[in-house]
Parts: structure tokens; C-alpha cells; sequence
């Protein structure tokens, strides 16, 4: 019967942020949606990409000639503050992968092939742990 390694605490601090990291994409998303939805009621239409999200919302934001009343106003603002927290949350948590992952050898070798990035790289490491345990890709896909 073969055992089940224990994570070392790296492995589960990378586990723990990935997690948290989507969490707050999943909200940032959210987010986003709501506020246009929000302007959509009122006939303010958004269409770009979240790239542009913002500066798009505050234009519709500061135009006097539209419906929006001063309730949704702040809303709206208070939707683009909890927006630029997520933002920032996200860049924090992926700057603490990018740190952890560079003590480890396996996930500075995976991180060099091509179309592998730094989620999941760390992703992989984190839930496999030492990849010399297993025999070959077979072992470690099951």
C-alpha cells in the first residue's frame, strides 16, 4: 500500500492562497458584473473589458447628462473602491506565490516550459509535492 506524503507547510501556504487568490477573482468578477448590471438599469451601457472597467464606470459616473440618480452614484463608487481592494488583494496573494515558489527547484524547472505559469506551476507542486517519489507520469496523473 503506498502513503500519501504530508505537505509540508510551503506546499499548504501555496494551497491556502490559491485559494484565496480565486476567491477574490471570483468576487472581483462579481463585482464587475453587478456594477454593470446596476448602470444597465439606468441605460448606461459598459461594454469593455475589465482592463477598462474602470475608467469607463467613472466616465458614466461623472456625466451629468445621464439618469443616474445620487443612490446608485454611491453604490457605483463604493462597488469601484471594493473593486480596486480585490485588485490590489489579488496582486498581493500572487506576489507571495511568486516568492514561495522561488525556493523551490521543481517549480523554477516547471516555470521554463513553455505555456506553464506561475499558478500552475504552483498548483502542481503544491498538490504533488516531491515529484521524485513517483516512478513515472502515469504514477503521478493517478
Amino acid at each position: 500500500m503506498r502513503f500519501v506524503a504530508i505537505k509540508e507547510s510551503w506546499q499548504r501556504d501555496i494551497q491556502i492562497l490559491d485559494r484565496a487568490r480565486r476567491q477574490a477573482v471570483s468576487a472581483k468578477t462579481a463585482i464587475i458584473n453587478q456594477t454593470k448590471g446596476l448602470l444597465l438599469e439606468y441605460g448606461v451601457v459598459i461594454e469593455e473589458k475589465s482592463t477598462k472597467f474602470k475608467s469607463a464606470v467613472v466616465s458614466a459616473l461623472e456625466d451629468s447628462e445621464n439618469e443616474l440618480t445620487s443612490s446608485i452614484r454611491l453604490v457605483i463608487h463604493e462597488n469601484l473602491n471594493e473593486l480596486d481592494f480585490l485588485i490590489n488583494q489579488i496582486s498581493i496573494f500572487e506576489k507571495e506565490m511568486e516568492s514561495i515558489s522561488r525556493q523551490s527547484d521543481d517549480c523554477k524547472r516547471l516555470l521554463g516550459v513553455p505555456g506553464v505559469g506561475l499558478l500552475g506551476a504552483t498548483a502542481f507542486i503544491a498538490s504533488v509535492g516531491d515529484p521524485s517519489v513517483f516512478k513515472n507520469g502515469r504514477q503521478v496523473a493517478s
